[in-house]
């Protein structure tokens, strides 16, 4: 996890683990967030109960599929977009995504 300016912390969503009573202290996880912003989201609301850390140790492998599909400017502008709107907005910029996966 990281710090961004005391707003919050960014989770990385493809690899992070919460304990089940600070996810339930926050009410569990947003439903209404589709894919863009549901881990910034997350680490946002999980600030305001307690620290979140982050451990090196911890990491997958992931896919290129996305900066493939859309190239890396694109994509770069999307997480940036919607991590800024979650930030400051409280819900992320976009609700539909580009489904890589086939």
């Amino acid at each position: 996890m990281h710090y961004v300016f005391g707003l919050g912390a960014v989770l990385y969503g493809g690899n992070f683990a919460v304990r089940a009573d600070a996810l339930a202290r926050i009410g569990g996880f947003d439903r209404s967030i589709e894919f863009h912003g549901e881990d910034t989201n997350l680490g946002r609301r999980l600030t305001a109960i307690g620290r979140v850390r982050m451990c090196a140790g911890c990491w997958v492998w992931t896919s290129a599929r996305r900066y493939v599909a859309m190239g890396k400017g694109r994509v770069f502008s999307l997480y940036v977009r919607n991590f800024w709107s979650e930030i400051l907005r409280h819900r992320p910029a976009d609700r539909e995504h580009l489904d890589v996966r086939a």
